[in-house]
């Protein structure tokens, strides 16, 4: 027997939606919370500027007057901005080839995100 569950982020803002999922894949990507925080504002930062060839996307994003804006948004010192991004280059989610693909969706118009999952529960042992 199988079972079908969904579950979805509603359709926010830019920011929102970002924040969202990455409060959501949090425990699997092995980040803090800071690092998510400015992750999040990379993220909004790489969605902006799309249209950018990835090369060139992320030496614009990882500028020093991006980490200035990341700065003055969420009230941090440029050695926190600069840790965090060594952090999320060690842990894989920067790389030379751009952010990796798991934490940077590009939303749908709506900036909503659903995942579906399917339970095969045939074999579930009974408590």
């Amino acid at each position: 027997m199988e079972k079908e569950k969904a579950f979805n982020l509603p359709a926010c803002g830019l920011k929102t939606f970002y924040k969202r999922y990455l409060d959501l894949i949090q425990p699997f990507t092995k980040i803090n919370k800071r690092d998510c925080d400015i992750l999040s504002e990379i993220l909004v930062l790489n969605y902006e500027k799309r249209d950018i060839p990835m090369e060139d996307r992320m030496s614009i994003i990882l500028s020093r007057k991006s980490r200035k804006v990341l700065e003055d948004k969420l009230h941090i010192t440029d050695q926190v901005v600069r840790y965090s991004i060594h952090n999320l280059k060690k842990a894989k989610i920067i790389t030379d080839k751009g952010l990796s693909p798991v934490v940077s969706p590009i939303p749908g118009e709506n900036f909503s995100l659903s995942f579906n999952f399917t339970i095969d529960t045939t074999d579930a042992k009974e408590s």
